[in-house]
């Protein structure tokens, strides 16, 4: 325990540097002040040495002075002792949730910080890592996965005895079910082949924390298995709804714009309107670009907005694949009987 304040006060030095204490006698320097004549500091006190208070040179060491009051301890004393202990005294190594990883960077001892707990599923899957190849085989493989699931078969034996694949126009997709099984069941088909292309990407990019090339190839992939379901021997449907689900993903501001001009010209296409959606959907690709520019930045709205050569040249590809799978069954439609007037 320490002692009582007065008992450890020391008194104040002679001021002048060392040369002047030793001119001042033993007593300045064992820690009493000057001799009279002079203050506290070794100043000379104008009017001779009756200012300078009583004279210590007599007094025994350790010996508190008469008149000088009584000693106030400073506000936080213990804090130099604090100070010179923290600079003494040895870094504490770092606990096991501190410790920097090779390769890793290092986190708070919190743990991660908000950012990193974006996504709510995210002990369900890692962001895509590696190169290109190693992010889009796992996205296409999913992705075709699900788009190989037969809607249009199910939904026509659910709803009655009919096969898509065999009966009506051997298309399993959402047409044909509605011609010849009834309108709840093709809109049902439809909206199921939209969805299988659409929310698995939303899902893998929201949830999954897979970045947006990753996401774009499942969609791809649901596109493809729709197209050549390994269910039906790769056989499948032309693919429309699924590729509106796709273009969905892709830019759906710029999707709204292709089916508001679809809308339009539609009254204008007598006897033709067949090849109204696939001609609408060829001009996807240029209203991608067309958002993406510095004057859709600047006059569309930010909402949506693709980023990249990516969205762009996967339009154009699913567009070229639509019209490869529906223009045999056009042909065929449009043909007129020989010798007929055309």
């Amino acid at each position: 325990m320490h002692p009582a304040p007065a008992a450890r006060r020391a008194l104040p030095r002679t001021g002048g540097g060392p040369a002047a204490r030793c001119r001042a006698g033993p007593a300045a320097r064992g820690g009493f002040l000057a001799a009279p004549g002079r203050d506290d500091r070794g100043r000379l006190l104008r009017g001779g040495g009756a200012r300078a208070g009583p004279s210590l040179a007599a007094a025994a060491p350790g010996v508190r002075p008469p008149g000088l009051g009584p000693r106030r301890r400073p506000a936080g004393g213990g804090g130099r002792h604090r100070l010179a202990a923290r600079r003494l005294l040895r870094a504490r190594a770092p606990r096991r949730g501190e410790r920097a990883r090779r390769g890793r960077v290092r986190l708070a001892p919190g743990g991660p910080g908000p950012a990193a707990r974006a996504h709510p599923g995210r002990l369900l899957g890692r962001r895509a890592r590696g190169g290109p190849v190693s992010r889009a085989l796992p996205g296409l493989a999913v992705g075709y996965l699900i788009g190989s699931i037969p809607f249009a078969v199910l939904l026509s034996r659910a709803f009655g005895d009919f096969d898509a694949a065999r009966q009506g126009t051997g298309n399993p997709g959402a047409t044909n079910v509605f011609k010849h099984v009834g309108r709840l069941a093709g809109a049902a088909v439809g909206l199921l082949d939209y969805f299988k292309a659409l929310l698995p990407a939303l899902l893998a990019e929201r949830w999954l924390g897979w970045d947006s090339g990753a996401a774009t190839c499942l969609a791809v992939g649901a596109v493809l298995g729709h197209d050549f379901s390994c269910a039906l021997r790769l056989r499948g449907g032309k693919g429309g709804a699924s590729t509106l689900g796709a273009f969905s993903y892709l830019d759906f501001p710029a999707l709204m714009a292709v089916g508001a001009l679809w809308a339009l010209a539609l009254p204008f296409l007598r006897g033709r309107r067949f090849v109204a959606g696939p001609a609408a959907l060829t001009l996807f690709p240029v209203a991608v670009a067309l958002h993406a520019s510095p004057w859709g930045a600047a006059h569309l709205p930010a909402a949506g907005r693709p980023q990249g050569m990516l969205p762009i040249v996967t339009g154009a590809g699913l567009a070229l694949l639509l019209w490869a799978r529906v223009l045999p069954g056009l042909r065929s439609r449009a043909a007129l009987p020989a010798g007929g007037p055309r």
